[in-house]
């Protein structure tokens, strides 16, 4: 197929022949995404149109959860006290001494790897993350 004729509509319907029980995020990250990545890179090269896709709608969200029977977007709950004590119980000790740092300042897993012994001030009580 000639890349000038892909459309937007026409990726976003390959979601559900490729991979009918996925989610609608799946179907975005998996296979909208990349191919419009490369369309849209043929374009800097070769000058075809530039391909935009719109999101798929909240309804097509909802009817897609209903077919699969499951809800794509869990909420999240942050973990509590107990799961973290017993995490540390049975995690080694720099995978504890990690979880508690990342629990106490907040920090996500790529700021908390990254820290150097450059980045720590123990006399001031901080530490320097990336933002």
């Amino acid at each position: 197929m000639p890349v000038s004729e892909i459309t937007g509509k026409f990726l976003k319907g390959l979601g559900p022949k490729l991979r009918p029980n996925a989610s609608t995020d799946t179907w975005w990250r998996e296979i909208v995404t990349p191919a419009r990545a490369v369309i849209n890179h043929v374009h800097e090269i070769v000058g075809t149109p530039l391909l935009r896709v719109a999101r798929y709608t909240r309804f097509e969200m909802i009817d897609q959860d209903r077919k699969r029977n499951r809800q794509s977007r869990v909420e999240r709950k942050p973990s509590d006290h107990a799961w973290i004590s017993a995490f540390c119980d049975a995690a080694d000790p720099y995978n504890a001494a990690l979880v508690r740092f990342m629990r106490e300042t907040a920090a996500r897993i790529d700021q908390a790897v990254c820290i150097t012994p450059d980045d720590l001030w123990p006399e001031e009580r901080q530490v320097h993350m990336k933002a």
